[in-house]
């Protein structure tokens, strides 16, 4: 069962990426704006984002963040950590 959600997951990621190949021209490397709530959830699950959403996305990604984005990160402090 697992891998048949992996496939039904692989299948839409795959035709939503190919619309927007045809559409507006997206290539790799895809560029990912990171903000912090998702850096706060992936950091909370564990999951490592630079290693997965290459995975996910079948192709190299560049990941970038704003400096709102880190001022806010800052701002929060440890408790960013023990969300």
């Amino acid at each position: 069962i697992h891998l048949i959600m992996k496939i039904k997951r692989y299948k839409k990621v795959n035709k939503y990426l190919t619309f927007y190949e045809n559409n507006y021209k997206f290539r790799p490397p895809y560029q990912i704006l990171l903000d912090g709530t998702f850096c706060q959830y992936a950091l909370k699950y564990k999951v490592n984002i630079s290693e997965q959403l290459p995975k996910y996305f079948g192709n190299e990604v560049k990941l970038f963040t704003t400096s709102c984005v880190i001022n806010e990160i800052q701002n929060i402090g440890n408790s960013f950590l023990f969300f």
